[in-house]
């Protein structure tokens, strides 16, 4: 049956080849039913290229070289722009939601914990993105967020089993963790935030016993846990996350008797701060104007900051290369689709990372600068000067491929291809004498 289909169709018997007079210039395929042609592409002006981005000098600092497999805040000493680091204090949180009918579409905050940073707080719907305010009625794109309760109220009507997508910073994180007496450590975000660490619980005689941290002033890196008299419990590593307990922290556990089923267990609730920063990226591609914003945690690495961009809706390849200790970072589309004053398709919209630390600032164009600024593909094709945003276009079914700039003509010619008609009228036939004998 879809052989008989395929023989109605004008299509089938249209069959066609085509050929370039050079290869390496201009190579050329073409679609069935495509109309016979010559196409003279006499000049090829310029390629299509991809804007792309260097760091105007190595990132590492004199002391060592960047490790891109370690966390931020452990290796910050290692950026040569350190100090443009602009750590903030919170807890980064991701959420994805299902909406239900008539029900509210919430976060789930815990008590006393507060939605900060609204600013870069991200919302989408089904991938639609929403702009976040925090107070006022929202209008139709716009969602509203209660920074106390964490429900979210949109301009728009969301449906039932909708996917909302949420990524924000609160003033704290809270967490529960059940502890037995023969464990030693617990493990909690890294890159922590000095003295803003707590632990209460009640211990074996129900009284609730409270704990807090206290950097050791030779080691910004490990402090101390202590009760409210100063009595040491353990210590806690602010750059790994890690809490270890002393000998001492086990006098809290019930005690043990000989009909126990289970070790003596201690239910512990914390609350901490995370160090983190922000950045804003934006881009101009096919798909129009695209803005991402980023929230780092200080745990993550610089190879996870980079996945993060290359992996978002941006368009760009970012890396790192070691033997020059820069970054760059390249739109995947060619061609210009910024007609703006400054014409820019990549553009860093928010944040000290990218442009300060990593060294993206001071673009220049080339040459000789670090900054190659996107280009469409000219040429003239049959007397007519055009362009596209790509090297590779089709136009009446032939789909071309501009390889180099030339002032030496190439043809295109579209003929038919009567092997391949012969195999689609032979390809019936082979059917239908197939289907006569297996009756």
């Amino acid at each position: 049956r879809s052989q008989l289909t395929n023989m109605k169709l004008s299509s089938f018997y249209r069959t066609r080849s085509v050929a370039s007079t050079n290869e390496d210039i201009v190579s050329a395929t073409v679609a069935s039913g495509a109309g016979q042609a010559s196409y003279t592409i006499s000049k090829i002006k310029s390629l299509a290229v991809a804007e792309s981005r260097m760091t105007n000098s190595g990132i590492s600092s004199d002391k060592s070289k960047v490790d891109t497999t370690k966390s931020l805040f452990s290796i910050q000493d290692s950026f040569a722009n350190a100090d443009k680091i602009l750590w903030k204090q919170g807890s980064v949180e991701s959420k994805s939601i299902v909406t239900k009918e008539g029900k509210p579409i919430t976060l789930g905050l815990a008590d006393g914990v507060k939605i900060t940073d609204v600013k870069n707080m991200t919302v989408e719907v089904n991938g639609k993105k929403y702009t976040v305010i925090d107070s006022g009625t929202p209008k139709s794109g716009e969602v509203m967020i209660n920074k106390d309760t964490g429900e979210l109220t949109f301009g728009d009507t969301i449906a039932a089993n909708s996917t909302v997508k949420v990524s924000y910073v609160t003033d704290k994180k809270v967490e529960n963790k059940t502890i037995t007496k023969d464990s030693t450590q617990i493990q909690l975000k890294g890159a922590l935030v000095s003295e803003q660490v707590k632990l209460s619980f009640k211990d074996g005689n129900g009284t609730s016993i409270e704990l807090s941290d206290k950097p050791i002033e030779d080691n910004s890196k490990i402090g101390q846990i202590i009760d409210k008299d100063g009595n040491k419990f353990g210590e806690i590593n602010y750059e790994t996350g890690v809490i270890t307990f002393n000998s001492e922290f086990s006098k809290y556990f019930p005690a043990e008797t000989e009909n126990s089923k289970e070790k003596p267990k201690l239910e512990l609730t914390i609350t901490s701060q995370q160090n983190y920063f922000s950045f804003g990226l934006t881009t101009h591609t096919s798909k129009g104007k695209i803005d991402e914003k980023f929230l780092i945690q200080g745990s993550e690495s610089l190879n996870s900051v980079m996945s993060k961009v290359n992996n978002s809706k941006l368009g760009v390849t970012m890396f790192y290369d070691s033997y020059s200790d820069k970054v760059t970072m390249t739109r995947k589309e060619t061609g210009v689709y910024n007609n703006s004053e400054n014409g820019k398709e990549i553009e860093f919209t928010d944040g000290d990372f990218l442009t300060q630390v990593l060294g993206f600032h001071n673009i220049t164009p080339d040459p000789p600068g670090n900054y190659v600024k996107a280009k469409n593909a000219t040429f003239i094709i049959n007397g007519l000067e055009t362009s596209r945003q790509s090297n590779t276009f089709s136009m009446n079914g032939v789909t071309f491929t501009l390889k180099k700039t030339t002032d030496t003509p190439v043809t295109i010619n579209v003929n038919n291809d009567n092997d391949a008609l012969f195999e689609n009228i032979k390809s019936f036939v082979d059917k239908y004498n197939e289907l006569v004998e297996k009756i």
